[in-house]
């Protein structure tokens, strides 16, 4: 029977790359075990899109926060007297990318990043917001954030001995982060540049191995 992380793994090397075969190759690779059935995965997968778990039983759906806790948060983050000089600090030092899922395109989420980062996010768009540059849903392959630093930054972080606390995650993560190398950032632009004429070619068609 397969645990929770793995089947965490099988939905979002699916979600990646739309292949049940890639699935399977790279499961056994990394857990030394035979991969789960095709009708496993693709449930797994649809369950997660519907209900945004893989939790056993029935799920009501993914979960409901109300206006007034998200105004709460919001209000309290703003009030922060430490978010606000981070901010101030790093107020022209980096921009913001979204990755265009549902949770994020929620117009909450959108009308604080246009009240805390005009013209300095990167997401799923519309209407009246602001951000720097629109960009497509489920377009992984043309994502920086997600076809390099996502998998870079995990393989590094994600080595035994695993982090015990959050202190550890965070500063394994901020030290993988800054191995990265003007030269490696370049090399990074160079595929970026060499998905979009694939895409351009294939009039946004999906590639099984890009």
């Amino acid at each position: 029977m397969a645990t929770q992380q793995e089947k965490a793994y099988c939905v979002l090397r699916f979600e990646v790359s739309k292949s049940i075969v890639t699935v399977c190759r790279e499961f056994r690779v990394r857990f030394q075990k035979e991969a789960p059935y095709e009708n496993n995965i693709r449930r797994w997968y649809r369950q997660f899109v519907d209900s945004g778990c893989l939790c056993k039983g029935k799920s009501s759906g993914r979960p409901h926060v109300p206006h007034a806790d998200v105004e709460r948060v919001r209000e309290t983050y703003q009030r922060s007297t430490r978010k606000s000089l981070q901010l101030a600090n790093d107020s022209n030092n980096y921009i913001f990318q979204q990755d265009g899922a549902p949770p994020h395109f929620h117009s909450i989420v959108r009308g604080l990043l246009d009240l805390v980062l005009p013209q300095r996010w990167i997401g799923r768009a519309a209407g009246e917001d602001a951000p720097l540059l629109w960009w497509p849903p489920r377009s992984l392959d043309i994502t920086p954030c997600d076809f390099f630093l996502w998998w870079y930054v995990k393989d590094m972080v994600y080595v035994p001995p695993l982090p015990q606390s959050l202190q550890d995650l965070q500063n394994r993560i901020n030290r993988a982060v800054e191995t990265i190398t003007p030269e490696m950032l370049q090399r990074v632009w160079q595929v970026f540049d060499y998905r979009i004429d694939v895409c351009r070619v294939t009039k946004g068609a999906h590639i099984e191995a890009l």
